[in-house]
């Protein structure tokens, strides 16, 4: 598991109080295009007032849908 990978787990399981992650189900929701600028904006006006620390996913390759546990 490299550092990066390490990192994200750890911020999952303090995010999440569990060790096992396992447990979580996640899903996927696609967005035209054009919609993505008002959704960001959006989630930011919602999530601000927990003042969050923002992480994100690269999902290199699109073909199949990334998963959490990925």
């Amino acid at each position: 598991m490299s550092e990066s990978d390490r990192f994200m787990w750890q911020k999952l399981r303090r995010h999440f109080k569990t060790n096992d992650l396992a447990v979580l189900v996640s899903s996927r929701r696609q967005f035209t295009a054009h919609l993505l600028a008002d959704l960001q904006t959006i989630i930011e006006d919602l999530v601000a007032p927990w003042s969050p620390e923002l992480l994100g996913f690269h999902q290199w390759i699109e073909y199949f849908p990334m998963k959490l546990s990925a």
